[in-house]
């Protein structure tokens, strides 16, 4: 019997040691497989993402704790014209919004009165429960801006709209100018985050990113190694424009596995412009998935969102 039982422990202990170096690197860590790329991940159906659970997050709980509960909606004030009121703020507080970003771009080209009436509708929605957080330097072009330019533009924004807001989410996307180059805006994109930071930091504010799912591989494989972890920012806003349900949600749980930063998904329920976006139906099914894995969401955008039924997002 005592053989039998040296001979059961030796080959656990062999098992147990084979399985530890398949998985775990030199230094203890999981190992990577980088060539599980995007179409890779893409391959679960619909039935095996409903047994996955949501991957470990490597993000401080407390820090992200807001974003993990935060139901977004992008607003663009010009869509509406004169109609920033109460009654478009029920209309998003019954459909679940906590939270508005609202776009003001270069808010030092805005009038007084303009000005005067983007602040009245930001207190009165602060009033009805949802905060708002200020989308600024929507142009690619700031990638290429100079440190100088950049500090002085994004400063000026800041001091202008402080009163208004603490969250700046930053909504460069180099990436849709035709033509652009990756390999070249990528790097660019990590210097200007730096920049960024330090101005946000010296004025005591929260600053984001918005970028696009495939810049976390993309700049993995042009050499920027630590991916979306490289950038300055206290969080990523990212933007996943799809109209498949599971395909969305296992790109998530992918990135959400490999970036210490935390992450609000956003995804687009608007027929307009070029990308694919989620029809209304879907609506419930991506949201049930986003709460599961208690992971933020934004939804592109509020001119299309007021005029679905509200028993969508409940």
């Amino acid at each position: 019997m005592s053989m039998k039982l040296c001979f059961t422990v030796t080959l656990l202990l062999i098992c147990s040691f084979s399985y530890y170096m398949n998985t775990m690197d030199v230094n203890g860590n999981q190992k990577e497989y980088p060539e599980r790329d995007r179409s890779a991940l893409e391959a679960n159906n619909h039935n095996s993402l409903n047994l996955l659970t949501h991957p470990e997050n490597h993000t401080n709980s407390g820090s992200c704790q807001k974003q993990k509960l935060e139901h977004g909606t992008w607003l663009y004030p010009q869509e509406f014209n004169m109609a920033l009121n109460k009654t478009l703020l029920k209309d998003l507080v019954i459909r679940k919004i906590s939270v508005i970003y609202f776009s003001i771009g270069d808010a030092t080209n805005l009038s007084a009165q303009t000005l005067h009436r983007y602040r009245m509708f930001i207190e009165l929605a602060k009033k009805t429960g949802i905060n708002a957080y200020a989308v600024v330097l929507e142009d690619p072009s700031f990638v290429n801006a100079s440190s100088s330019d950049l500090r002085e533009r994004f400063g000026n924004i800041i001091k202008l709209t402080k009163n208004m807001f603490n969250v700046f989410i930053v909504d460069v996307e180099p990436q849709v100018v035709h033509g652009s180059n990756p390999e070249n805006y990528l790097h660019k994109y990590v210097t200007m985050s730096s920049v960024l930071r330090k101005v946000a930091d010296k004025h005591h504010v929260k600053y984001y990113d918005t970028v696009p799912d495939w810049y976390q591989t993309k700049m993995k494989n042009i050499g920027i190694v630590d991916g979306l972890n490289s950038l300055s920012s206290s969080g990523i806003y990212l933007l996943d424009y799809s109209s498949n349900v599971t395909q969305i949600i296992t790109r998530l749980d992918a990135i959400k596995s490999d970036v210490n930063k935390c992450i609000v998904l956003n995804f687009k329920i608007s027929p307009s412009g070029n990308e694919p976006y989620l029809n209304s139906l879907q609506i419930p099914s991506i949201i049930s998935y986003l709460k599961a894995r208690e992971s933020g969401f934004g939804i592109f955008k509020a001119i299309d969102l007021v005029g679905l039924p509200q028993n969508l997002f409940s």
